[in-house]
């Protein structure tokens, strides 16, 4: 076992070595450079621009830069942001990490909770309507192509029927008198929604030692009461209205990973 471990993780290594230098060698290709885009203003020297492209290593051959580029990427140095320029690339994951995190880690166990449920149910309807319906609508789903299935999701709940923001993580014009930044208000979303989840555990474990007359309004209680405290806690705070401008924007995609 040990040693097909050991090769699949050799694999899978010269695989994402082999991925990173296809990928490189197709954005080098692309006719020019960061240093022309940086530098449209025409009043610009074109000894500036030399200095810009040997700064950046735009200037070494492309065999070179591409070694560099991966071997550097090993080192955890990720260089600086090309769009964001200076920016480091490393602090920009580092700002949108905990957002994706949040959004993956919710949509996955939503998924596994309606999956779960949805198993059983299936596995007491056999051979009806709701089996093969099921069936069907499930399989779709796993082969549908996700970024096309993303902009039809888009395109039905945000544009024709309104219902959520189209995309982003926050509506900027809510954001322009903000006495906090959003990483301090997402970060107590966090914080506040892992409190309340653990209380709602506690409730459903003690529910299950309960007699069973008296399982469903605790289950009830240990659902409405964190999340009563939830909303309280963000009323008082005066952000609510912050914090509900970011669900707003994680509804649609965590909805669409959670389908998918």
């Amino acid at each position: 076992m040990w040693r097909y471990l050991g090769r699949r993780l050799v694999q899978m290594f010269i695989t994402l070595i082999l991925f990173q230098i296809i990928t490189y060698m197709l954005m080098d290709a692309q006719p020019g450079d960061i240093a022309d885009l940086l530098t449209l203003n025409p009043d610009i020297p074109p000894a500036e621009v030399q200095r810009m492209r040997a700064e950046l290593g735009l200037d070494r051959p492309p065999f070179e830069r591409m070694v560099k580029y991966v071997a550097n990427f090993y080192q955890g140095n990720l260089g600086v942001s090309f769009l964001k320029y200076p920016t480091k690339v490393s602090d920009i994951i580092l700002e949108r990490l905990p957002r994706t995190i949040v959004l993956f880690v919710t949509a996955n166990v939503i998924a596994f909770w309606l999956g779960y449920v949805t198993g059983k149910i299936l596995a007491w309807r056999r051979g009806g309507f709701v089996e093969y319906g099921s069936t069907i609508i499930g399989v779709g789903l796993y082969t549908v192509f996700l970024p096309w299935f993303a902009l039809m999701m888009i395109w039905l709940f945000a544009v024709t029927l309104d219902w959520f923001p189209p995309g982003k993580f926050v509506d900027p014009i809510k954001w322009l008198t903000a006495d906090v930044t959003t990483n301090q208000v997402f970060m107590r979303m966090i914080i506040s929604a892992a409190i309340a989840l653990i209380f709602m555990f506690i409730g459903f474990v003690l529910s299950n030692r309960a007699p069973r007359r008296t399982r469903l309004p605790i289950r009830i209680a240990s659902v409405l009461l964190p999340l009563a405290g939830l909303v309280a806690y963000w009323l008082l705070t005066g952000y609510a209205e912050l914090a509900w401008d970011m669900v707003s924007h994680m509804v649609l995609p965590v909805l669409t990973l959670t389908v998918y």
